[in-house]
């Protein structure tokens, strides 16, 4: 599946202004198993975000290195939905598809920090709102200074 987004100002779709998806096997790990990629295509230019996910050798067409696995498919549909719904939000008109990936994998890390740290940078905030010493707003700081919009 392909999925093509980005509006331009006047609201009508235009091929070079939107970055395209799709699922993909790159390569072959050495117990059998594929890594699973998400291609990001931008002004004719490609590049690959890993994924967590792997899938056997049978749910891999070979010819093109498509994923045929329903629920690693599935998994990665919600996340280029993801994408697709940050990017809609970005002027990528003028972006390399470089820009493109480094946006999407800041976005992934800030989000994988703020999953990680949560309840670690509720108690933080609360001791420094409470002006408990040696604390410093460094946290506060990192997170107020993130232009990302996360959902």
């Amino acid at each position: 599946m392909f999925y093509n987004f980005q509006n331009d100002s006047k609201n009508n779709l235009n091929i070079k202004d939107m970055a395209t998806f799709k699922t993909v096997a790159l390569r072959q790990r050495a117990d059998g198993f594929w890594n699973v990629s998400i291609r990001v295509t931008h002004n004719r230019k490609s590049r690959y975000l890993k994924t967590d996910k792997i899938v056997e050798t049978k749910s891999v067409n070979k010819k093109n290195h498509e994923v045929k696995d329903p629920f690693v498919l599935e998994a990665c549909t919600v996340k280029i939905a993801h994408f697709a719904d940050m990017l809609n939000k970005q002027p990528i008109r003028t972006w390399s598809v470089d820009d493109v990936v480094a946006y999407l994998e800041a976005v992934l890390l800030m989000y994988a920090f703020l999953i990680m740290q949560d309840n670690t940078m509720t108690i933080y905030t609360t001791m420094v709102m409470n002006g408990t010493p040696g604390t410093t707003n460094l946290p506060i700081d990192i997170w107020n200074s993130m232009q990302v919009p996360i959902k």
